[in-house]
């Protein structure tokens, strides 16, 4: 087995943690800008995603997407509403960074060199707008395109692409859409030469001053949303329909999973894992106990593993009492991180394993798995 690379917190206790069917690093904002400072200067390839509730709402209905997203190397808590969740649930969630906020960060951080932005998409003329209007120490403008409103396979030319590729930026700024821009993303990554890519859809509008971020007070209140449709009104029937799929997983996720964090105490056994197999191109890795935080904590080797190129995986996990948040977010990264690399397969789930990812909204896992 090989050792799995992933742009990670600093901090050996901020382990990714599973929430609403989506992982997420409980980063602060500084961790944030150090990582993608440091891809961005060292050209090493980040991929990372800002979920907030329409992120989790359209993983929820799209299944590519939400590979998308669970493939992302870092992902960011990206809403209020998921902060308050992970806390209600016991979850040590340390601030919401949304990527906007990020972004407003990195402008007015000081490193080495400015990195380079690249503005792809938005509304006609905001791309421009946006690389026209960048300022800060932090960043300078390495250009803009604006696709128009075509398909991914249009969107994705070679002349698209080499144009890009030209400016050697050091940050693309993605802006077609969450779900398209994660298409988009995924569909071109590869063709690409910048480090640092992302879709961050409100931040090209903030950045060409064609609407104002809300006041300090609503953001820390969780009130942005209501700023956002004041100057979005087409925004309403989008924070609607996030809101009543809100309403669904509060019913059948985080109740179930507040009674059961109330209710579960865990196992003494403890927690051991090991890898078996015949030959190099066949594993088992065979899971045993209570797969959680402090598990995981003590077992830096289990979060390093990635299977070689080829490799047929089964996961064992007849003798896995229970799951926790991160437990949940381990399993969740290992597989989607592998399937492209490997073949995965999920063994032996008993009853209880299954309870605990449906309470993170990773019930997916099973159909897509076992």
């Amino acid at each position: 087995m090989m050792m799995w690379h992933r742009a990670m917190p600093q901090s050996t206790d901020a382990l990714p943690l599973a929430l609403l069917g989506l992982v997420f690093d409980p980063v602060t904002l500084a961790d944030a800008v150090s990582i993608v400072q440091s891809a961005a200067l060292n050209r090493t390839r980040l991929v990372f995603a800002t979920p907030n509730v329409n992120f989790s709402a359209g993983a929820a209905q799209d299944p590519e997407f939400r590979k998308q997203v669970l493939e992302c190397r870092l992902s960011l808590v990206d809403g209020m509403p998921l902060v308050w969740i992970g806390r209600l649930l016991g979850l040590e969630i340390p601030e919401r960074v949304a990527g906007s906020s990020l972004f407003e960060a990195l402008q007015h951080s000081r490193h080495e060199r400015p990195l380079r932005v690249f503005f792809f998409g938005g509304d006609p003329g905001v791309a421009q707008s946006a690389s026209e209007a960048l300022s800060g120490p932090g960043v300078k403008a390495a250009g803009y395109l604006d696709p128009g409103r075509g398909s991914i396979e249009d969107m994705s030319s070679d002349s698209i692409i080499s144009e890009i590729n030209a400016a050697n930026a050091d940050f693309l700024c993605v802006a077609l859409g969450a779900v398209k821009g994660h298409h988009w993303i995924a569909r071109n990554a590869d063709r690409l030469n910048v480090p640092v890519i992302s879709h961050l859809g409100a931040v090209v509008n903030f950045v060409a001053r064609r609407i104002s971020r809300a006041p300090m007070w609503m953001q820390r209140c969780g009130l942005e949303w209501a700023w956002r449709i004041l100057r979005e009104p087409k925004l309403v029937r989008r924070y609607a329909q996030d809101s009543l799929w809100l309403a669904g997983a509060l019913l059948s996720q985080v109740l179930p999973g507040l009674l059961h964090r109330l209710e579960h105490r865990s196992s003494a056994a403890g927690f051991s894992w090991s890898i078996h197999g015949p030959t190099s191109g066949v594993k088992k890795l065979q899971l045993q106990g209570d797969l959680n935080h402090r598990a995981l904590l003590d077992n830096p080797e289990l979060r390093a593993l990635v299977p070689e190129q080829g490799t047929q995986v089964t996961i064992d996990v007849a003798e896995l009492r229970h799951l926790d948040s991160t437990g949940v977010a381990w399993l969740l990264r290992f597989c989607y991180s592998s399937k492209d690399i490997a073949s995965i397969r999920l063994s032996g789930l008993s009853n209880e394993a299954s309870r605990c990812l449906l309470r993170f909204g990773a019930g997916f896992i099973i159909r897509e798995f076992a």
